[in-house]
């Protein structure tokens, strides 16, 4: 077996990819709009309602550096637009977004543009009902069937049980039934009962209250419990005992099939989001072809009928607004200080596939910015994710209007500029140099990432925000999304930087695609703009495709399909300055279109210079060899 030079980089990649599919094939123009509270307690430069206790001013260099990475995130993840909220310790606040709403019509953001927010819906909806046990309406540990009948097998499930995941009910967004009518009649997905009716005969999972899972079907009956304790709708519940008394005026429950005044829309790509909801390429050949705005891009935000989601995850709301209830929630400004220890009493959860201490609606987690207390959100088209740091009495939301995307890498980087702000004002943003992408003839893979160059046969580099996509004949390929990250690496002598990324396919025989760029270090020593790309070695991109054994999941064969096209000169952007390197620990920004090919002999010649092997399968020891 051979393991070297760029074939160890790529097939040792393969058995770390993350769980979550992350990426955008939208390039707007970014747009940004900020609202920085005053001194007095007007708004600057904006029209976010401003808290009656805030007086603090924002840091101006603090909300430039913000500002900075906002616009940065886009440029890299080609995400479509972005909204985020934060409250410091002193009160200080502001609301922020970048990008469009509508990739169409290219309408900017604004701090009023809401989002469906998915399951950040379960807070509010676990502190309406903690205002009902604060009452002394309706106890935790009461059984379901107290308040309502007609599912004898979830009798004695507590309501304790079902805020918390412990009930052992299945999902009933899981099922294929439910997925085969979300496609072909969503319109009958209009009562919670409908919902209910998925999984109301199927077994438990497990004995209610000795283990957890998380599963929407839960907040669907605590739905059905506030409806029937209140004698309100479930939306009127929500508004008259929690929006109203907090001033949120631009939230609330999605129950009524039209379109929305201010409501972004929310993109989704099928060909990254099908391969988990097991949609495989026949499958979505079936769906309807007025769903697709071009390739696999789907427009989802009518898509379903609002009540699909309901209890569970039918929020509606802005990052200001999420920010305000959740700062609330957790500081005792909601619900009584021991329903709030009710809620953070916590299990392990598998959410996603991960491990989370979850609660009643709430979880938690700690980083290197301390412990944080919140919920994060998906929807077709959508993500969200608001937390509150008890230690440093500070509050983050940020929404999406794509799905997948990178939001994590987002977060990360306004976290990090909140835990040490910077002292220098912010340099210029990093940008999509104008006519880059989207005009090339031929067979290319544009490219753009921004991340810490990781160091050489580390295997921990640090993940990045990129975009990579492929377009080979007719076929334009997603290549992105899963463990992307640079590090460095030698190869004959030469220190080069080698950027690799993954997604899944839609594609017969094929699992997963990845693509490695590899530059070469010494063209980007004092880079600050167009690179000059003397030869084709400064700029080496291939494309490889991996198919998985389907008992396992584990890689099983990977094979190299598209190659540099020598004849052809490729184009580099880099963001770097006087002095930059490109060195373990610094940060990369590029952009950069490569030509390549997919014809046989250009193959063949690649790997052997490489050397690796065209094709390689898994020798069952966790090593790799030519296959057979």
């Amino acid at each position: 077996m051979r393991r070297c030079g760029w074939q160890g980089l790529v097939l040792s990649a393969l058995f770390a990819l993350a769980c979550s599919a992350e990426s955008s094939p939208a390039s707007p123009d970014v747009v940004v709009d900020v609202d920085i509270v005053a001194e007095d307690g007007a708004i600057q430069d904006g029209d976010v309602a401003t808290p009656a206790d805030v007086t603090a001013s924002f840091p101006d260099n603090l909300a430039a550096h913000l500002r900075l990475a906002m616009e940065e995130y886009l440029a890299f993840s080609g995400d479509p637009g972005v909204s985020v909220a934060i409250r410091l310790a002193d009160g200080a606040t502001f609301g922020e977004v970048a990008g469009v709403s509508d990739m169409v019509e290219k309408t900017p953001m604004t701090t009023h543009t809401t989002f469906r927010v998915g399951s950040n819906t379960k807070p509010y909806i676990s502190a309406l009902v903690m205002t009902l046990v604060d009452e002394g309406l309706v106890s935790l540990d009461d059984p379901f069937s107290k308040y309502v009948s007609g599912y004898p097998k979830w009798d004695d499930i507590t309501i304790r049980q079902l805020l918390g995941m412990q009930s052992g009910i299945p999902d009933y967004m899981l099922g294929e039934a439910f997925m085969m009518t979300a496609v072909f009649n969503p319109g009958s997905l209009t009562t919670p009962e409908v919902l209910l009716d998925f999984v109301k005969d199927e077994e438990l999972l497990f004995e209610p209250g000795t283990d957890c899972i998380y599963t929407n079907t839960n907040y669907i009956l605590v739905g059905l419990i506030i409806e029937e304790v209140t004698g309100l709708a479930a939306e009127e519940a929500l508004r008259t005992r929690i929006l109203a008394p907090l001033g949120l005026d631009d939230t609330y429950l999605d129950v009524i099939d039209e379109p929305k005044e201010d409501l972004s829309h929310g993109y989704l790509d099928l060909a990254i989001v099908g391969f988990f909801f097991g949609l495989g390429a026949d499958a979505v050949a079936l769906l309807p072809k007025s769903w697709f705005m071009e390739d696999y891009l789907v427009d989802a935000t009518y898509l379903f009928p609002p009540m699909f989601a309901w209890t569970d995850g039918g929020l509606v709301t802005t990052p200001v607004d999420a920010m305000e209830f959740m700062h609330a929630l957790l500081t005792g400004g909601v619900v009584s200080a021991e329903s709030l220890v009710e809620m953070q009493q916590t299990e392990i959860c598998p959410i996603l596939g991960a491990p989370v201490d979850y609660g009643l609606g709430l979880s938690t987690a700690t980083d290197f910015f301390g412990t944080r207390w919140g919920h994060g959100g998906l929807n077709f088209g959508y993500e969200a994710n608001t937390i509150y740091f008890p230690e440093r009495d500070v509050t983050l939301s940020h929404m999406h209007n794509y799905l997948p995307e990178q939001s994590y890498r987002l977060e990360e980087q306004l976290l990090t500029i909140l835990d040490v702000p910077p002292e220098a004002a912010p340099e210029a943003a990093c940008a999509v140099p104008a006519g880059l992408f989207g005009a090339k003839g031929g067979e290319v893979v544009e490219f753009r990432f921004k991340g810490i160059i990781g160091a050489e046969g580390a295997g921990n580099a640090p993940l990045g925000i990129t975009l990579i996509r492929a377009f080979m004949g007719e076929e334009k390929l997603a290549l992105y999304g899963y463990g992307t990250s640079a590090e460095e690496h030698t190869f004959e002598g030469t220190r080069r930087i080698d950027i690799s990324s993954s997604a899944p396919a839609l594609t017969e025989g094929v699992d997963l695609r990845q693509a490695v760029v590899s530059v070469d270090a010494a063209v980007l020593k004092d880079a600050d703009g167009e690179v000059t790309v003397a030869s084709p070695t400064d700029v080496v991109v291939f494309v490889m495709e991996v198919l998985f054994k389907p008992e396992t999941q584990e890689p099983e064969k990977a094979c190299v399909v598209a190659v540099p096209d020598a004849s052809r000169t490729a184009q580099l952007y880099a963001c770097g300055g006087p002095d930059y390197a490109a060195q373990t620990g610094d940060l990369l920004r590029v952009f950069g279109v490569a030509p390549v090919t997919r014809e046989d002999a250009a193959i063949d010649a690649f790997v052997a210079q490489i050397p690796m092997d065209r094709c390689s399968c898994a020798d069952g020891d966790g090593g790799w060899q030519a296959c057979p």
